[in-house]
């Protein structure tokens, strides 16, 4: 599991940590690439969307904010959980391909 250590989800990192779930850290600058790896993937048709609502609604409502010179997802007008999620799983599949899948149920 990819988690922002600073980001709105930051609060679940002790009970997953508590549940034995291997956690990889992400920061500011890897959410940045993540963001555009996904943009850039959505632009060039390497990855689709399925039909989900919760996704679909954050992909219609998404807006950007600057960083710097680059830009992230900005979240402040509307639930974009989903849309992170995809691209931080986009950005973390690239990142980490040496790490051997697992699966937890919590």
């Amino acid at each position: 599991v990819i988690i922002d250590k600073k980001g709105p989800a930051s609060f679940l990192i002790r009970a997953l940590e508590d549940a034995s779930v291997r956690l990889e850290y992400g920061d500011l600058d890897d959410f940045v690439q993540a963001c555009s790896d996904f943009d850039k993937a959505v632009s060039l048709g390497v990855v689709t969307q399925g039909d989900y609502p919760d996704l679909n609604a954050a992909v219609d409502d998404v807006t950007w904010r600057n960083v710097g010179d680059r830009r992230v997802f900005g979240r402040k007008l509307a639930d974009i959980a989903m849309l992170e999620a995809v691209a931080w799983a986009l950005w973390g599949a690239s990142e980490y391909r040496e790490i051997e899948p697992a699966a937890y149920f919590i």
